[in-house]
């Protein structure tokens, strides 16, 4: 049903309008005397549109959050990591992070019914981390089509008279492949990154494909299945490394196209259109998954790859590692900081039931992680019992499972086009979900600032799908999965703790959690659990604090040492962040003061060349203490592929690369500040409350919003304890 028009509303009763789906089943709209009220949501939603169905929206962000690293990433984590033990911290960080991030963001999404770019109107200080959502957006979009490309060009063999990785003898096989019907042992994994499965044994090969005038290092076993010559010469047809990017693979080219009509077919009227596909691209999934998996157990040895699965070894608890595993499996499945559950959430009525929302995705996204895992390991199972090996030696993570391992399998079954077909539609769609969030997140930006463009939508999504497209071209040339695999490594590895821990920054401390419950109690006729109020407070910032800390020598250190920033104070921190926090909570720092005094040190005099062999944390600092499971999350090793060392000069572009999503955040901050009026002091207070048009979008509590607006100036102590048990007006309701 799409968008509502108001004209057709307006001519509708009350009943009429509910089964609309205009108002949902927790609206307060209960009466006719709240008639008005009902006719307010639809104005205020019309211009930008709303959801037809909540359906609709709750498949948008389960397809958002679970994408093809539930399948290739997260069952491999479980069985490097403890097994069944794993999910302890799992779920620990879910629970304690993950569920209040996206229950933040929804919030902020449905309350103000803008897109990430605006919704920081709440805090005109930190207005670049809608930029900053822009740019992560815009880079994921940028390599990770690629994902579909090459499922694409699978999908399209699948349906070949015989699949072209079950045998050898094709144009593109070397000396050293052997079908696995005719040699043992299968596959030597070795130890791997998630783009190269097969490590040990190495031998050099020339290239077999026309065209390619070089020699080609590959890393193969002494006997090499044909499924992985099939991926690495058939698909990739890759050259030596990043230097020599050759010319671009046509058929790569061809399947790059074919995904941006894809995506433009699906999003070519935003929400309206998307909102229906999802029925497809979000659900099927789940049916092919309990497809697979009723296959996979029937197989031979497919016991012994679940139990290898699920086994706990609690002894694993003890290593750090592992939490941090746990950590950051959670914060890039679920996508907050990303600005997709933002955006998503600004087309929610203004009544929607977000909280249980926030529940049911989440928990959707678990269960799916670990539903994969029993679908994956099956099968695995399967090929180690087929092979004379264990689990543990057939297992890898990343697109080498997907397209190698899995594939190779599926050869080996009995109709085996059929199941490679569904397998590959499978992930296809896994891959077009997780486009739709963060292309939203863009083209929702731009409308909302450009109004105008919000009737020429479908011009707007041409326009972007053509640009990325051919921007994508890199991706498909010879050098192009050195380059995938340089962005994968590098992209966002900072950039999206930083955004979480300034969310909740922001919103509990800076905004005030009491102000934001009341935000929420507006919405839904309820303050949010107490539960979720001291995560934003306390527990989910505190887990993140130290590493937040340790960017004191990141490149956006040395913005703090800008003229405008040493001529803002030369007070200790505790008295510049007295600045900028709201007047109650000026002493918020306090609470943390041997901890964060190093977070706006400059430290490091290294180039950032001679750090590349060191830890990503002791890149950026020296002194930095491991206070919490997160402190080490990005513990930083060169990027390799398949036996190929980057150079200095391609880790130094990764690093930039790394950097470039948060640059927005304090050149928006000076200017910010540079355009503001009064004194510094002045500026600083004026840039940290909330701007005049923010507050909800339902037009009735607008003038009852602006009254509440004046807060009065509370004790730093009264605000911990605020926080801690809420307002009693809230307690009572």
């Amino acid at each position: 049903m799409g968008v509502i028009k108001l004209d057709h509303v307006i001519k509708k009763n009350k009943g009429d309008i509910e089964k609309d789906g205009v108002l949902s089943d927790e609206s307060p709209v209960k009466n006719d005397q709240d008639q008005e009220s009902a006719i307010a949501i639809v104005t205020d939603d019309y211009e930008r549109g709303v959801w037809a169905r909540k359906l609709e929206f709750i498949l948008s962000v389960i397809g958002y959050s679970v994408g093809v690293g539930n399948i290739w990433r997260f069952p491999y984590l479980v069985m490097q990591n403890g097994g069944g033990a794993f999910l302890i911290p799992y779920f620990i960080f879910l629970f304690f992070c993950g569920v209040p991030l996206f229950f933040l963001e929804l919030c902020l999404g449905q309350f103000s019914g803008t897109s990430s770019l605006f919704v920081w109107k709440i805090c005109p200080l930190f207005k670049g981390l809608g930029y900053l959502m822009i740019v992560v957006s815009f880079v994921y979009c940028w390599y990770y089509i690629m994902v579909m490309v090459w499922v694409l060009v699978y999908l399209f063999n699948s349906f070949m008279p015989e699949l072209p990785w079950e045998k050898c003898g094709h144009e593109w096989n070397t000396p050293n492949c052997r079908s696995t019907n005719n040699h043992q042992g299968i596959i030597d994994l070795g130890n791997c990154t998630d783009l190269c499965p097969f490590s040990d044994n190495v031998t050099s090969a020339p290239s077999p494909i026309p065209g390619l005038n070089s020699s080609v290092a590959f890393t193969f076993a002494k006997d090499v299945p044909p499924s992985k010559e099939f991926w690495q010469l058939g698909v990739l047809q890759k050259s030596s490394g990043l230097e020599e990017f050759g010319m671009i693979r046509w058929h790569l080219a061809v399947a790059l196209v074919v995904a941006w009509v894809l995506i433009f077919l699906c999003l070519m009227k935003g929400i309206k259109s998307s909102g229906k596909v999802v029925y497809v691209t979000a659900l099927l999934p789940y049916v092919l998954l309990t497809v697979f998996l009723v296959r996979g157990v029937t197989l031979p040895g497919a016991l012994d790859g679940i139990l290898f699965y699920i086994t706990p070894k609690f002894d694993k608890l003890l290593d750090f590692q592992v939490w941090l595993e746990a950590g950051i499996q959670v914060f890039y499945s679920l996508g907050p900081a990303w600005g997709g559950l933002i955006t998503m959430a600004s087309y929610n009525k203004f009544h929607n039931n977000c909280l249980r929302d926030s529940i049911i995705c989440t928990a959707a996204d678990g269960f799916t992680s670990l539903y994969g895992g029993f679908v994956i390991f099956s099968v695995i199972g399967f090929m180690a019992k087929e092979a004379g090996k264990s689990v543990e030696e057939i297992a890898t993570s990343g697109p080498g499972l997907a397209l190698v391992v899995y594939p190779e399998a599926i050869a080996k079954l009995p109709v085996s086009h059929l199941w490679a077909v569904l397998f590959f539609i499978m992930l296809l769609s896994l891959g077009i979900d997780s486009q739709f969030g963060v292309f939203e997140t863009m083209s929702s930006g731009i409308t909302d600032a450009f109004p105008k463009l919000r009737k020429k939508k479908i011009h707007l999504t041409a326009v972007l799908c053509f640009v990325i497209c051919i921007m994508d071209l890199p991706f498909t040339t010879a050098g192009g999965i050195y380059l995938y695999q340089l962005v994968d490594w590098y992209f966002a590895a900072f950039c999206v703790l930083l955004t979480s821990f300034l969310e909740c920054f922001i919103v509990g401390w800076m905004y005030g959690a009491d102000r934001f419950s009341r935000d929420v109690q507006m919405m839904l006729g309820r303050p949010p659990p107490a539960y979720m109020r001291i995560c934003w407070c306390f527990i989910t910032p505190v887990i993140m604090l130290p590493v937040f800390k340790t960017c004191s020598q990141t490149p956006l250190s040395q913005f703090l040492k800008l003229p405008v920033f040493k001529t803002c104070s030369q007070k200790p921190l505790s008295q510049f962040l007295k600045l900028v926090l709201r007047n109650h909570s000026a002493s918020f720092i306090n609470l943390f003061s041997e901890t964060t005094q190093p977070v706006f040190k400059t430290c490091s005099q290294k180039p950032l060349s001679q750090n590349h062999s060191a830890s990503f944390i002791n890149l950026f600092s020296e002194t930095t203490q491991p206070t919490t499971f997160l402190l080490t999350l990005f513990q930083y090793a060169p990027p390799t592929y398949d036996g190929y060392i980057y150079s200095s000069g391609a880790r130094i572009m990764g690093f930039v690369l790394a950097c470039i999503p948060i640059i927005p955040i304090p050149v928006c901050m000076i200017w910010q500040i540079m355009h503001a009026k009064g004194t510094l002091i002045e500026r600083l207070k004026f840039l940290t409350k909330p701007e005049a048009d923010w507050g909800p979008r339902i037009k009735k509590y607008r003038d009852t919003y602006e009254l509440e607006d004046n807060q009065e100036v509370i004790s730093f102590l009264d605000t911990v304890k605020q926080n801690l048990l809420g307002t009693s007006n809230h307690n009572q309701s």
